[in-house]
C-alpha cells in the first residue's frame, strides 16, 4: 500500500514536471490551450483547431494570445500520445493536473470548464450528424455502382 502511494506520488510529480517544462518551453498561450484541451478523453487535430479558434479569450474577455502553431506543438509534445490515425490521448494524471490548474485560474475557473464541456458535446453531436450523412451517401454508392455496371439496353 505504501509503495503504491509512493508510485502515485511519483507519477503526479512527473506529470507536474512535464507540464512545467512544456509551459517554460512554449509559454502561457500554449499552456492555456493545453489546459483547455485536457477535458476530452481523446481528441483529433480538427477538434483541437476548433477548440483553439473558439477559446481565444478568457472569461473576462481578455485575449489569450495563443498562436495557431500551438495546436501542432501541443499534439507533438510529451503531454499527448498518438493512439491512432489523427487520434491523441493525454495521460489521466496530466489531464487532472491541467484541469485543476484551469479551474483554479482566475481567468477561467469552473465557468470555463462548463463552456468547454458544452463545446465538446456540440462537437460530438455535429460530428455524429456529419458521419450519418456520410454513411447515407456511402449507402447510395453501392446501388449507384451497380446501376452503372448494368449493360445499357
Amino acid at each position: 500500500m505504501i509503495q503504491e502511494l509512493a508510485v502515485v506520488a511519483t507519477n503526479i510529480q512527473q506529470a507536474k514536471q512535464r507540464i512545467s517544462a512544456f509551459r517554460q518551453r512554449f509559454g502561457d498561450g500554449h499552456f492555456y490551450l493545453a489546459c483547455h484541451a485536457a477535458l476530452p478523453i481523446v481528441l483529433t487535430p480538427d477538434f483541437l483547431y476548433r477548440l483553439w479558434a473558439s477559446f481565444q479569450k478568457d472569461t473576462k474577455g481578455n485575449l489569450l494570445d495563443i498562436p495557431w502553431i500551438a495546436v501542432s506543438d501541443l499534439l507533438l509534445s510529451n503531454l499527448y500520445e498518438n493512439v491512432g490515425y489523427e487520434l491523441y490521448e493525454m495521460d489521466m494524471i496530466i489531464q487532472n493536473e491541467l484541469l485543476s490548474q484551469l479551474q483554479k485560474n482566475d481567468r477561467f475557473g469552473p465557468q470555463r470548464v462548463r463552456e468547454i464541456a458544452d463545446f465538446v458535446i456540440a462537437y460530438v453531436v455535429t460530428s455524429q450528424k456529419l458521419l450519418c450523412q456520410f454513411n447515407c451517401v456511402e449507402n447510395l454508392r453501392s446501388p449507384q455502382e451497380q446501376s452503372v455496371k448494368q449493360p445499357l439496353i
